[in-house]
């Protein structure tokens, strides 16, 4: 069975703009807005603006320093407070707040679809965050938010963000250039039904055979199955509601919750099987994978393979579901013996 998601190469894309690789005529791009070291990891979905002269980020962005909470509007009203008592509460209809117990009338915020945007330099004043803008050659500007925890100076931050020199050694990099033509198989599963049969389960297999793999939680995963899913090298989370908004509120809340456990966020879910809905989690960034093969007790395993590696002959990657059933242990056996010069098993993050 095969499927080609129209919306992953939206997807990855926008998630590599919040990391390195521009598309445009190779050159790299500087993410408009950081936390500390980090790149905002909305930044392609809720950059930086600049209206009349002044800065405008997105209110989400400081509940990301330890320390700081981020009420959502609730009655229009946007509250931003810190550990040492320091307030802002935001009447975001009226354009008025309290600071500190003293009204400030024209407070600027507004909001830009789903997004709550604040002044930046007003609200990084208010909770104690550094607020720095980072002008670049182009013209435009990126801002760093910092609370002094940060490791890189600013300088160390952008030059992460373009290629190094040339070195002298031909063969230095040869390494990484031979993996660069290995075909992909990226390897998905959802966290295996309490019934399993011990023999058959895709993760006990996945570890015994060393291979990569991204294992999708829910949200009442056990912390077993997390353990199993950061063992694979990354994980997705699976939504349960069907429309797109629902989804990505279930993603966010799921994404919180893992986070105090892996202080990490990830981008990665599975499509819900509707274009419309797979492009509102891409505008909340992120990234819906639909398999291209689907290994399931209805499959036989031997034709799946081969047609898995005559579609590895066109394209450079492929996406392979396994659930738990005989037919996954037999596909993971003739996986096994692939030609390791030719193809690799990874996980999304790899």
């Amino acid at each position: 069975m095969k499927k080609i998601c129209c919306l992953l190469a939206a997807a990855v894309l926008l998630i590599l703009s919040v990391t390195l690789i521009s598309a445009a005529e190779g050159e790299a791009v500087v993410p408009s807005l950081f936390h500390n070291d980090e790149a905002w990891y909305k930044d392609g979905a809720a950059p930086l603006v600049c209206r009349e002269e002044i800065y405008y980020v997105p209110a989400e962005l400081f509940d990301l320093f330890a320390g700081v909470d981020v009420t959502e509007p609730t009655d229009n009203n946007l509250l931003i407070s810190n550990k040492d008592g320091r307030y802002i509460s935001i009447l975001c209809a009226e354009g008025r707040a309290a600071v500190n117990g003293v009204i400030e009338e024209d407070v600027r915020v507004f909001r830009e679809g789903s997004v709550t945007y604040v002044d930046a330099g007003q609200i990084a004043g208010t909770v104690g965050i550094t607020a720095e803008t980072i002008p670049h050659a182009d013209g435009s500007v990126s801002m760093r938010l910092t609370d002094g925890t940060e490791l890189l100076t600013t300088e160390d931050l952008l030059a992460s963000y373009f290629p190094e020199e040339p070195v002298e050694d031909e063969f230095a990099g040869l390494e990484e250039k031979e993996h660069l033509n290995l075909k992909r198989i990226f390897i998905l599963c959802r966290e295996p039904a309490a019934d399993t049969d011990e023999d058959h389960r895709a993760l006990d297999l996945l570890q015994k055979y060393d291979m990569g793999y991204t294992l999708f939680l829910s949200g009442g995963t056990t912390t077993e199955s997390l353990l199993h899913a950061l063992a694979g090298g990354e994980y997705g989370i699976l939504p349960v509601a069907e429309s797109g908004e629902d989804a990505v509120t279930e993603l966010n809340e799921i994404n919180e919750r893992f986070g105090v456990i892996t202080q990490y966020r990830t981008h990665f879910t599975m499509t819900t099987g509707r274009i419309s809905e797979d492009e509102k989690l891409i505008a909340a960034a992120y990234c819906p994978v639909t398999p291209d093969f689907i290994v399931d007790a209805s499959v036989n395993a031997e034709i799946m393979f081969a047609d898995m590696l005559q579609y590895l002959g066109e394209h450079t990657y492929c996406f392979l579901l396994l659930e738990d059933c005989p037919q996954t242990a037999e596909m993971l056996k003739l996986m096994n013996k692939i030609n390791r010069e030719q193809f690799i098993t990874s996980n999304l993050g790899h």
